[in-house]
Protein backbone atom coordinates (compact mmCIF):
# COMPACT_ATOMS: atom_id res chain seq x y z
CA UNK A 1 0.00 0.00 0.00
CA UNK A 2 2.61 2.38 0.86
CA UNK A 3 4.96 1.49 -2.81
CA UNK A 4 1.44 2.38 -4.17
CA UNK A 5 0.65 5.26 -2.29
CA UNK A 6 4.49 6.68 -2.84
CA UNK A 7 3.46 6.10 -7.23
CA UNK A 8 0.55 8.32 -6.63
CA UNK A 9 1.41 11.97 -8.68
CA UNK A 10 -0.33 14.19 -6.38
CA UNK A 11 -0.51 16.75 -9.38
CA UNK A 12 -2.42 14.77 -11.47
CA UNK A 13 -5.41 16.25 -12.89
CA UNK A 14 -8.03 13.74 -12.51
CA UNK A 15 -6.76 12.92 -9.24
CA UNK A 16 -6.92 16.82 -8.31
CA UNK A 17 -10.87 16.57 -9.91
CA UNK A 18 -11.40 13.73 -7.56
CA UNK A 19 -9.89 16.05 -4.56
CA UNK A 20 -12.02 18.99 -5.32
CA UNK A 21 -15.45 17.08 -6.03
CA UNK A 22 -15.09 14.75 -2.68
CA UNK A 23 -14.28 18.10 -1.01
CA UNK A 24 -17.28 19.66 -2.21
CA UNK A 25 -19.62 16.94 -1.96
CA UNK A 26 -18.75 16.96 2.07
CA UNK A 27 -19.16 21.06 1.97
CA UNK A 28 -22.55 20.39 0.50
CA UNK A 29 -23.40 17.14 3.54
CA UNK A 30 -22.74 19.69 6.03
CA UNK A 31 -24.62 22.14 4.61
CA UNK A 32 -27.36 19.81 5.04
CA UNK A 33 -26.78 18.25 7.95
CA UNK A 34 -25.10 20.90 10.25
CA UNK A 35 -28.62 21.39 11.87
CA UNK A 36 -29.22 17.68 12.52
CA UNK A 37 -25.62 17.39 14.08
CA UNK A 38 -26.18 20.26 16.06
CA UNK A 39 -29.64 19.08 16.96
CA UNK A 40 -28.22 15.73 18.39
CA UNK A 41 -25.37 17.60 19.93
CA UNK A 42 -27.80 19.44 22.10
CA UNK A 43 -29.35 16.17 22.87
CA UNK A 44 -26.56 14.44 23.45
CA UNK A 45 -25.04 17.38 26.48
CA UNK A 46 -28.99 17.39 27.60
CA UNK A 47 -28.10 13.32 28.33
CA UNK A 48 -24.70 14.61 30.51
CA UNK A 49 -22.57 12.94 27.58
CA UNK A 50 -20.70 16.45 27.01
CA UNK A 51 -17.63 15.25 25.57
CA UNK A 52 -19.70 13.39 22.79
CA UNK A 53 -21.53 16.75 21.69
CA UNK A 54 -18.09 18.50 21.53
CA UNK A 55 -17.14 15.70 19.33
CA UNK A 56 -20.18 15.86 17.29
CA UNK A 57 -19.81 19.60 16.59
CA UNK A 58 -16.17 19.68 15.60
CA UNK A 59 -17.08 17.94 12.79
CA UNK A 60 -18.81 20.79 11.35
CA UNK A 61 -16.09 22.64 9.10
CA UNK A 62 -14.89 25.96 9.26
CA UNK A 63 -16.94 26.73 5.64
CA UNK A 64 -20.48 25.95 7.25
CA UNK A 65 -22.91 28.20 7.66
CA UNK A 66 -23.73 26.79 11.28
CA UNK A 67 -19.56 26.74 12.31
CA UNK A 68 -20.09 29.86 14.67
CA UNK A 69 -22.96 28.09 16.46
CA UNK A 70 -21.00 24.72 16.81
CA UNK A 71 -17.80 26.79 18.15
CA UNK A 72 -20.04 28.35 21.23
CA UNK A 73 -21.66 25.19 21.60
CA UNK A 74 -18.73 23.56 22.00
CA UNK A 75 -17.64 26.43 24.12
CA UNK A 76 -20.53 26.32 26.38
CA UNK A 77 -20.17 22.36 26.50
CA UNK A 78 -16.64 22.03 27.42
CA UNK A 79 -17.46 24.67 30.58
CA UNK A 80 -20.24 22.86 31.44
CA UNK A 81 -18.41 19.48 30.88
CA UNK A 82 -15.23 20.94 33.57
CA UNK A 83 -17.95 22.41 36.20
CA UNK A 84 -18.92 18.65 36.47
CA UNK A 85 -15.88 17.31 36.97
CA UNK A 86 -14.40 20.33 39.27
CA UNK A 87 -18.13 19.22 41.55
CA UNK A 88 -17.11 16.02 41.42
CA UNK A 89 -13.73 16.31 42.82
CA UNK A 90 -15.64 18.63 45.33
CA UNK A 91 -17.60 15.88 46.59
CA UNK A 92 -14.93 13.88 46.69
CA UNK A 93 -13.06 15.83 48.86
CA UNK A 94 -16.20 16.66 51.44
CA UNK A 95 -16.40 13.12 51.29
CA UNK A 96 -13.40 12.40 52.37
CA UNK A 97 -13.36 15.68 54.92
CA UNK A 98 -16.69 13.59 56.68
CA UNK A 99 -15.26 10.52 56.35
CA UNK A 100 -12.61 11.78 58.63
CA UNK A 101 -13.33 15.21 60.23
CA UNK A 102 -9.49 15.32 61.52
CA UNK A 103 -6.55 17.42 60.21
CA UNK A 104 -5.53 14.18 57.95
CA UNK A 105 -9.27 14.13 56.35
CA UNK A 106 -8.52 17.76 55.94
CA UNK A 107 -5.31 17.12 54.35
CA UNK A 108 -6.72 14.33 51.94
CA UNK A 109 -9.68 16.86 51.01
CA UNK A 110 -7.36 19.69 50.24
CA UNK A 111 -5.14 17.15 48.02
CA UNK A 112 -7.90 16.11 46.45
CA UNK A 113 -8.97 19.88 45.49
CA UNK A 114 -5.36 20.60 43.97
CA UNK A 115 -7.27 18.43 41.13
CA UNK A 116 -9.64 21.20 40.34
CA UNK A 117 -8.52 22.51 37.07
CA UNK A 118 -9.74 25.85 35.90
CA UNK A 119 -12.32 26.23 38.17
CA UNK A 120 -15.09 28.35 37.65
CA UNK A 121 -16.51 31.01 40.20
CA UNK A 122 -18.82 29.21 41.82
CA UNK A 123 -16.76 26.02 41.72
CA UNK A 124 -14.15 28.58 43.76
CA UNK A 125 -16.54 29.41 46.30
CA UNK A 126 -17.62 25.66 46.95
CA UNK A 127 -13.72 24.92 47.40
CA UNK A 128 -13.30 27.97 49.53
CA UNK A 129 -16.80 27.27 51.54
CA UNK A 130 -15.45 23.79 52.11
CA UNK A 131 -12.09 25.02 53.11
CA UNK A 132 -13.27 27.28 55.38
CA UNK A 133 -15.75 24.72 56.75
CA UNK A 134 -12.97 22.71 57.39
CA UNK A 135 -10.36 25.21 59.25
CA UNK A 136 -13.46 26.18 62.06
CA UNK A 137 -13.70 22.33 62.61
CA UNK A 138 -9.88 22.08 63.06
CA UNK A 139 -9.90 25.06 64.92
CA UNK A 140 -13.09 24.81 67.19
CA UNK A 141 -11.29 20.92 68.03
CA UNK A 142 -8.41 22.23 68.51
CA UNK A 143 -9.86 24.97 71.32
CA UNK A 144 -12.05 21.98 72.79
CA UNK A 145 -8.67 20.20 73.74
CA UNK A 146 -7.02 23.45 74.97
CA UNK A 147 -10.11 23.67 77.04
CA UNK A 148 -9.93 20.91 78.54
CA UNK A 149 -6.29 20.47 78.94
CA UNK A 150 -6.74 24.28 81.01
CA UNK A 151 -9.93 22.69 82.99
CA UNK A 152 -7.66 19.45 83.86
CA UNK A 153 -4.91 21.68 85.06
CA UNK A 154 -7.38 24.14 87.36
CA UNK A 155 -8.78 20.86 88.33
CA UNK A 156 -5.40 19.86 89.29
CA UNK A 157 -4.60 22.98 91.32
CA UNK A 158 -7.89 22.63 92.89
CA UNK A 159 -7.29 19.27 94.54
CA UNK A 160 -4.01 20.49 96.00
CA UNK A 161 -5.83 23.25 97.18
CA UNK A 162 -8.71 21.23 98.84
CA UNK A 163 -5.77 18.71 100.06
CA UNK A 164 -4.20 21.71 101.94
CA UNK A 165 -7.22 23.25 102.75
CA UNK A 166 -8.26 19.78 104.71
CA UNK A 167 -5.07 19.13 106.49
CA UNK A 168 -5.37 22.83 107.56
CA UNK A 169 -8.67 22.17 109.02
CA UNK A 170 -7.52 18.65 110.14
CA UNK A 171 -4.31 20.45 112.03
CA UNK A 172 -7.34 23.15 112.93
CA UNK A 173 -9.50 20.81 115.21
CA UNK A 174 -6.85 18.88 116.20
CA UNK A 175 -5.01 21.66 117.92
CA UNK A 176 -8.66 22.87 119.18
CA UNK A 177 -9.48 19.50 120.95
CA UNK A 178 -6.05 19.55 122.50
CA UNK A 179 -6.54 20.39 126.03
CA UNK A 180 -5.26 23.89 126.88
CA UNK A 181 -2.51 24.48 129.03
CA UNK A 182 -2.21 27.28 131.29
CA UNK A 183 1.12 28.28 132.83
CA UNK A 184 1.02 30.27 136.24
CA UNK A 185 4.53 31.54 136.67
CA UNK A 186 3.63 33.01 140.13
CA UNK A 187 2.40 29.72 141.87
CA UNK A 188 6.02 28.51 142.46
Amino acid sequence: IAAAVRKVNPNQEELQRAIIKGTEMILKYYDKMSGNIIKTAKATAAAGRYEDAINMLFAIPMNNKDFQTAQSLIAQYGSTSLDHKNLDVIRQARSAWSANPTEEGATQANKLLENLESPSAKIQAEAKQLQVEMAARIKAVSDREFKLEAQKEQNEKEVRLAGIRAAASVAKAYVASRPRVVYHYYWW
